[in-house]
């Protein structure tokens, strides 16, 4: 049985949470440990290696926003009005 989307979302905002804690390092090893040491990921395992050896901080992830279908309905309306009202000036101007 597949879990609902709102399992799914609360578990995409758990991980999320969890990797925002680890530092580049602590992300390093844990490929190392599920992976195998150098192994897979290759290019998050560059990415990772050039915030620890430029001591950059590593860019915070942003988190998962959970929208009511009510709230992507509005979104969706006005992102359309506002599309609208473009192509209308768009004829007016010819």
């Amino acid at each position: 049985m597949s879990q609902s989307v709102e399992e799914k979302r609360r578990t995409v905002s758990r991980l999320v949470a969890e990797r925002a804690k680890r530092s580049p390092m602590e992300q390093l090893r844990l490929l190392d440990q599920r992976l195998g040491k150098g192994q897979g990921a290759a290019k998050e395992r560059l990415r990772l290696q050039d915030l620890i050896d430029n001591k950059k901080v590593a860019p915070a992830i942003a988190p998962v926003v959970q929208e009511t279908p009510e709230q992507i309905r509005e979104r969706r309306e006005a992102r359309k009005a506002e599309k609208k009202a473009r192509k209308r000036a768009e004829r007016d101007d010819e």
